[in-house]
């Protein structure tokens, strides 16, 4: 018969082995509720129902099969589900994050600013989505609201250069007065390459300062599966600047140039407002909006479908002249400066 101190000392051993089988347990489990949220949002919203189902079970069928039981580590377990996710479905807004001090505060939608039609009265499931860029208010206001340079070039040629599209209403009023600076500049060069994206509603309000104020100029279209709405993205009138209006504009980018930065040459080019120098850009043609999956963990996926014109998805947006990254300010300068001699 076991003493009481051998039977104290067993159960303290079964302890040491069950407790971390047990929390083991729980975190598979609790990994299990964020696939079957990421895979609901697969199905209720990405911009293609049949892609969506499809992903939605390929997601589901990982999780059954355990290919994802082992991955203890947060980043990792979500890039091998961003890396199956774009194996079924190449598109490079499809991804996983791990980012547990984003916040997404309640009814805080995405950057591509999605209106629900309160007349309807549909009742759904919510989903929280929040802004792509997750940096906080004030660590985008010391990143100068994605502002990396704006001055004027020998030969009066402004230059402006962007990293990010910050949304509008935070960055309008940084935007304005950069381009402000630029007014009596006899051409403009817009540098866009490592831009990797952000909000369509920056892109509208600067692209508003290249055109006149009337008439409204339609620059980018696009439509919402899940939201069964149309969006339409327009010239701003009293964001035209008449110094800007009129100039030579010629957009830079490169192969690291993406989403919204790509919809910023591609309307431009389209409306015959801009020439694009560089290289042909990365090809993240549909918008994309967060959503919020617990633990941590949030889903980005494409939500908004072009519709003007041909797009770019999986193609990007081609340069009308061709030039290494590093040497495009270069070359656009050459052209520029031409451009504004022989004008005058």
């Amino acid at each position: 018969m076991r003493s009481p101190r051998s039977l104290r000392g067993l159960a303290l051993l079964l302890s040491f082995i069950v407790l971390p089988l047990a929390a083991a347990e729980d975190a598979t489990t609790r990994r299990a509720d964020v696939i079957e949220r990421a895979a609901v949002v697969l199905e209720q919203r990405y911009l293609d129902a049949e892609l969506g189902r499809r992903l939605a079970e390929r997601l589901r069928a990982a999780g059954r099969a355990g290919e994802l039981r082992d991955v203890a580590d947060p980043d990792v377990f979500a890039d091998q589900i961003t890396a199956l996710l774009r194996a079924t479905v190449p598109d490079l807004h499809l991804r996983m994050r791990y980012q547990p001090d984003h916040q997404f505060a309640p009814g805080m939608q995405g950057e591509a600013r999605v209106q629900r039609d309160d007349d309807a009265g549909a009742t759904r499931q919510v989903i929280r989505s929040g802004r792509i860029d997750p940096r906080s208010v004030e660590e985008l206001a010391a990143s100068n609201y994605g502002i990396t340079g704006s001055r004027v070039l020998e030969g009066e040629i402004g230059y402006l250069a962007l990293s990010r599209f910050v949304p509008a209403d935070l960055s309008a009023a940084s935007l304005q007065q950069a381009l402000a600076a630029l007014g009596t500049a006899k051409g403009v060069i817009l540098d866009l390459r490592g831009n990797i994206g952000g909000a369509p509603d920056a892109v509208a309000a600067l692209l508003s300062a290249f055109f006149p104020p009337s008439p409204v100029v339609e620059l980018h279209v696009a439509e919402n599966r899940a939201e069964n709405l149309r969006d339409v993205l327009i010239t701003d009138p009293n964001r035209s600047l008449p110094g800007l209006s009129q100039v030579p504009l010629y957009i830079l980018i490169d192969q690291k140039s993406a989403s919204a930065a790509e919809m910023a040459a591609y309307s431009a080019r389209r409306l015959g407002r801009a020439t694009l120098v560089g290289e042909t850009t990365r090809g993240a043609g549909n918008g994309a909006m967060l959503h919020d999956l617990g633990l941590g963990f949030a889903l980005l996926i494409s939500e908004w479908r072009n519709l003007s014109g041909p797009g770019w998805e999986g193609k990007g947006v081609q340069p009308d002249v061709e030039s290494p990254g590093p040497e495009a300010l270069d070359t656009a300068l050459e052209l520029i400066r031409r451009q504004v001699s022989a004008a005058s």
